[in-house]
């Protein structure tokens, strides 16, 4: 019993690892979007990075509401 215990506690470990490295690495590519300087841009390239922007920022507030 305790080795099938044992094998629960390190997959849910792994899945733990991995979720927080998934997040680390939105978190890079959100900031890279964030920072980037749109008065280089136009046309579709200036509206791609601005509906990315406008969806981190969604993302963002409504981090830490019920259901989110």
């Amino acid at each position: 019993m305790q080795a099938k215990e044992e094998k629960k506690r390190r997959r849910t470990e792994a899945i733990q690892h991995w979720q927080a490295k998934m997040i680390l690495e939105q978190v890079k590519k959100d900031r890279k979007i964030m920072e980037k300087d749109l008065s280089t841009l136009s046309g579709h390239q200036l509206q791609y990075y601005l509906q990315r922007q406008a969806e981190i920022m969604e993302r963002l507030a409504n981090r830490g509401r019920p259901g989110t």
